[in-house]
């Protein structure tokens, strides 16, 4: 089942759901009935024949071709509203009505679940006291993506994991759809606890190509997902020209042995401030590396950015981790809050 809802998209749904309520299931007048209108919507992707339209306008072919199709006047009233809705409540308002029109099997849902967090994927999972985290809000204006080891699902559109040219075409035809104003493009990342880094950095790097330059990496905290955010510019940095004319970059590398902590000079790029937190890539490292950034930002009052490092076989747990940790000191004061993510020892 879907993610709980809280606040006022509870609210919302709790209302919508309300108005749900007072459509009958039984035929009016001699038209559809609620059945017959829901199955209308729940074969649209397959019958509207929109596989092949831009993804840019997939959508609204699609609803001009149910608009065409559906009679029933409450199925109607809800498909409306069921659009309007941010993507958790959105699958639960459709829950709702596949159940109420007494359907076994609605492919529409199921795909829209895809937006959310699927039930068997188990996310990283943060200490109660992680501060460098930002709450789960609404995903309107995000592209959302579950990434599993054989398959990618980017706003209910399937394609191959290892298909990047794809997934940056998609990326880009979806952008291309979509209206965010001034604010950079964002895209909020699922990815199981144990999945690997480099599958983190195939598919940030397919999609920043794309032009998608803010990252929400989803995790849960206390039992609430949360996000973990990160940036991309359009030439992430390495180590050797990270400085330029801010004169300091600060990084944090994790291997398999071992985290460290440096920074490299804009002037002749030489690492200083180095510091090796040893004994692995365990909690217990993070918490010193944490330490440790908070020693070397001390050092450079001004700076906000910091680039992580990872081995590829790094799990996402420990990615998320120290995402969260570099970004706020325990206290919640933020510490360095602009994350990058660099291609590391690949």
């Amino acid at each position: 089942m879907v993610e709980r809802l809280h606040g006022g998209a509870a609210v919302r749904a709790a209302a919508w759901l309300a108005t749900l309520a007072l459509a009958g299931a039984c035929r009016e007048g001699g038209g559809q009935t609620l059945s017959q209108a829901v199955q209308v919507l729940c074969v649209s992707d397959e019958e509207a024949g929109v596989a092949d339209v831009n993804p840019a306008e997939r959508q609204a072919a699609k609803s001009r071709w149910i608009d065409a199709r559906l009679e029933h006047p409450e199925a109607r009233a809800a498909f409306r509203r069921i659009t309007e809705l941010p993507p958790q409540e959105r699958v639960a308002a459709l829950d709702e009505l596949v159940t109420r029109a007494k359907l076994e099997r609605c492919d529409w849902r199921d795909r829209a679940t895809a937006g959310v967090i699927p039930p068997d994927l188990a996310l990283p999972e943060l200490a109660r006291t992680t501060a460098g985290v930002e709450p789960l809000g609404a995903a309107a204006d995000l592209l959302t993506v579950v990434a599993r080891p054989d398959q990618v699902v980017i706003d209910g559109t399937s394609i191959a994991a290892s298909d990047g040219a794809k997934l940056r075409t998609l990326t880009a035809a979806l952008l291309a759809g979509r209206s965010s104003g001034d604010a950079p493009p964002r895209a909020r990342l699922i990815l199981a606890r144990d999945a690997r880094y480099e599958q983190l950095v195939h598919l940030v790097q397919a999609m920043s190509s794309a032009g998608v330059r803010r990252f929400e990496l989803v995790a849960r905290r206390d039992g609430e997902p949360v996000a973990a955010p990160v940036e991309q510019p359009e030439a992430p940095p390495g180590a050797g020209d990270a400085a330029g004319a801010r004169g300091v970059a600060i990084f944090v590398s994790m291997t398999v042995n071992d985290v460290t902590v440096f920074s490299v000079s804009g002037a002749d790029r030489r690492p200083q401030d180095f510091k090796l937190v040893s004994g692995g890539r365990g909690v217990a490292d993070i918490t010193r590396a944490q330490e440790a950034v908070v020693e070397v930002q001390a050092r450079h009052p001004d700076e906000r950015s910091v680039i992580l490092m990872f081995d590829p076989t790094t799990p996402m747990q420990r990615v998320a981790e120290l995402v969260a940790a570099v970004r706020a000191k325990p206290d919640g004061q933020p510490l360095l809050p602009r994350v990058t993510l660099s291609a590391g020892f690949q």
